[in-house]
């Protein structure tokens, strides 16, 4: 039998079920169901002799951010961190476009107003999944409490799949504090999003501009300066005496681009061996 839970326990269990151990968060009021859940549950896992999930209090939601950065640096996991609505959303926008500019998976999770109040100017309104939209690789606005669970184990894939980056999700008070039952299994279909993965997978990517290397190559100037969402990107070509098949191919590519669906290797790779594979 499906035990029925608030949306706040549905939060908490579904990090639990995505290997979250660390949360670093700053409280408010429209994230306290939440923060009631992570109390809640590790009072479970204490009878239980289970491990909690450590609760990590900063200076600021700022910090916060920061310091979930630096954890999923160091660990190599999806950091997690926790705050309120308005200001307190609006304080992580620089961990977020940090996050995004260097590859780093986080999840934010923030508390927004009830639904009901959402464009009114409420008190601590702010239009958090308009901000965060323009400087993460993706964000949610959870509407549908049917679609709570499903909305944040989504959020992890996205964060840590292909490109590395933050993934937000602002959550309303009202869905936090709704009732329901957890599936433990289930995420969102986002067609867009999978279709773009595949559009810019590194092979196709290169092969779809061997003609314009081919010419580069032929050309005067012995460099191609490209870009790809403002980032520029410099591939050194061999003397233009030298044809496409046979020079020593040296040349090297290094993304650095800000598209969320890129998988171009961030790390330098011989040109060659990904265009001739």
């Amino acid at each position: 039998m499906t035990q029925t839970i608030s949306g706040g326990d549905i939060i908490v269990r579904t990090l639990a079920g995505e290997g979250v151990d660390t949360i670093f968060g700053y409280s408010g009021g429209a994230i306290l169901p939440t923060y009631d859940s992570i109390f809640r549950f590790n009072e479970d896992c204490e009878k239980s002799g289970q491990r909690p999930i450590q609760l990590i209090v900063p200076a600021s939601e700022q910090g916060a951010g920061f310091m979930a950065a630096g954890y999923a640096r160091s660990t190599g996991k999806v950091g997690v961190f926790l705050v309120t609505s308005g200001p307190g959303a609006t304080n992580c926008v620089t961990p977020i476009r940090d996050c995004m500019a260097d590859s780093v998976p986080v999840v934010l999770i923030t508390g927004q107003v009830p639904r009901a109040a959402l464009g009114s100017d409420a008190f601590q309104e702010a239009p958090v999944f308009s901000l965060m939209s323009t400087c993460a690789k993706h964000a949610f606005l959870v509407t549908d409490p049917e679609e709570l669970e499903a909305t944040v184990r989504s959020a992890f894939e996205i964060a840590r799949s292909g490109r590395p980056g933050p993934v937000v999700v602002d959550i309303p008070k009202d869905v936090q504090n709704w009732m329901g039952e957890y599936q433990g299994k289930g995420s969102l279909t986002l067609r867009a999003s999978h279709r773009n993965m595949g559009r810019h997978s590194s092979t196709c990517w290169l092969r779809a501009n061997v003609r314009c290397f081919t010419l580069a190559a032929e050309s005067s100037i012995p460099a191609l300066r490209m870009s790809c969402a403002g980032s520029p990107r410099l591939l050194e070509f061999p003397s233009r005496r030298r044809s496409w098949a046979s020079a020593p191919w040296t040349a090297r590519i290094r993304c650095r681009c800000t598209c969320s669906a890129c998988t171009v290797p961030r790390t330098p790779t011989m040109l060659s061996k990904i265009v001739t594979s």
